[in-house]
């Protein structure tokens, strides 16, 4: 079974990835903001990770850059999901590493598709 770890700050956006990819039969872990997403990340690295881009603590900017740079977590999957990206920020996060951008509000169909296109792409 494939493990996706979903970081954003709103309960409920994290309760609607968990149930449409547990429907898909993924195991979905979840955190409220970069810092703790990344220390469960670094505990049981996941095959893919969710991240939101503006949340408290730690944003999602800052998280892709310490997951890239991570021994454990360089080569986990990251795609960005954002209700406020810009081409400049989506540029920004693709050149960081991201492998997709994904806009909120997204269609559950584009969600899985994504999902199970990178669940599994490890380049270790």
């Amino acid at each position: 079974m494939h493990r996706v770890l979903v970081i954003d700050d709103e309960s409920s956006v994290r309760a609607a990835i968990r149930l449409s990819l547990e429907f898909l039969g993924i195991d979905v872990e979840e955190a409220e903001n970069g810092k703790v997403g990344l220390e469960k990340a670094r505990g049981s690295p996941p095959d893919l990770i969710l991240c939101d881009l503006d949340m408290p603590v730690m944003d999602g900017f800052e998280t892709l850059a310490q997951a890239r740079q991570d021994p454990v977590l360089g080569s986990v999957p990251v795609i960005v999901v954002s209700g406020l990206i810009t081409e400049e920020s989506e540029r920004r996060v693709m050149d960081a590493g991201a492998k997709a951008v994904l806009r909120k509000p997204f269609p559950i169909d584009t969600l899985a598709s994504l999902v199970r296109r990178f669940c599994g792409q490890r380049t270790d």
